[in-house]
């Protein structure tokens, strides 16, 4: 917040010089732009000049960051895992500005929090002169491994459901069943088959007396 606030007054300052504003204009644009806090900060005070303004506006509002601070910034800021690596790497190394720190060093902890290991080990075997070629050679294993992604997604098998053998096993289970519609009769006991037999036998001799 107290960055945005230092880079809000900087681009007031920059507006103004450009355009050769007076202080009333100045002090008028800022009126306009002001919120929340510095809104309220700002109603009903006095300044002298644009010097006084910022004087006033710093004393309140921007607070010089201590150098502890400053390291446990870089420490924390690692890649994220869908962050676009221009974006963590010009972060990384505005952090590592603010502590003036040397090449090597903005390589080390640049590399160090990368979130990909395998982009790390390329860039850690890579030699560099400048920011430049680090960032370059990122941005190219970065670039490689994304169409790599592609092509390995493009080259996976499409599998298709198979209907004909579905279809197959529904035959031969419906083949188990016999087709033809049958009548079944009622299988007859032994003994009443044996009686039945007898019964028969004597009818006919009765006949063939009679």
């Amino acid at each position: 917040m107290v960055a945005n606030r230092h880079m809000r007054l900087t681009s007031v300052e920059g507006v103004a010089d450009l355009n050769c504003w007076p202080f009333a204009y100045r002090l008028q644009f800022v009126r306009a732009n002001v919120q929340g806090a510095a809104r309220d900060w700002f109603v009903g005070r006095m300044f002298q000049n644009c010097p006084d303004f910022k004087t006033q506006f710093n004393a309140t509002f921007i607070r010089a960051a201590r150098m502890s601070d400053r390291w446990d910034a870089l420490r924390r800021r690692n890649q994220n895992k869908d962050e676009h690596s221009m974006d963590y790497f010009q972060s990384k190394v505005r952090l590592c500005r603010d502590l003036s720190l040397t090449f090597d060093e903005v390589r080390d902890h640049g590399i160090q929090g990368l979130h990909s290991r395998e982009m790390a080990m390329y860039a850690l075997c890579r030699v560099h002169k400048d920011e430049n070629d680090l960032l370059a050679d990122i941005l190219d294993w970065e670039r490689m491994d994304s169409l790599r992604k592609t092509d390995t997604k493009s080259d996976r098998p499409v599998k298709y459901k198979n209907s004909n053998k579905t279809s197959e096993q529904r035959n031969q289970s419906t083949g188990d069943f016999p087709k033809d519609k049958k009548t079944w009769r009622r299988a007859v006991p032994v003994g009443d088959k044996a009686v039945a037999a007898t019964s028969s036998q004597e009818s006919k001799k009765d006949r063939e007396g009679g």
